[in-house]
């Protein structure tokens, strides 16, 4: 998943919220958890995992954090969508 600056706005045409890397990286490196950031390069011919954390912990963590965003961006939609499961 891209970040973006928004951590609430939607890309157009999606429920997929588009998350903050800041947002998260300010939380998972501050205390108490005070985790390295460090992601590997963009560079796809020198690292198998460009863009990503090299801490696996902080990538799944992103990843978590990026699903419970979309998760909660779709179970607005559904109860705004069906009026009845209010």
């Amino acid at each position: 998943m891209s970040a973006t600056t928004s951590r609430d706005a939607n890309p157009q045409g999606s429920l997929h919220t588009v998350v903050s890397r800041r947002s998260f990286e300010d939380w998972i490196g501050g205390p108490p958890y005070e985790r390295d950031l460090y992601r590997w390069p963009m560079d796809e011919t020198k690292h198998a995992w460009p863009g990503q954390y090299k801490d696996i912990a902080v990538q799944l963590a992103w990843e978590a954090w990026c699903e419970a965003a979309n998760a909660a961006t779709l179970a607005r939609a559904a109860k705004g969508a069906d009026p009845a499961t209010e």
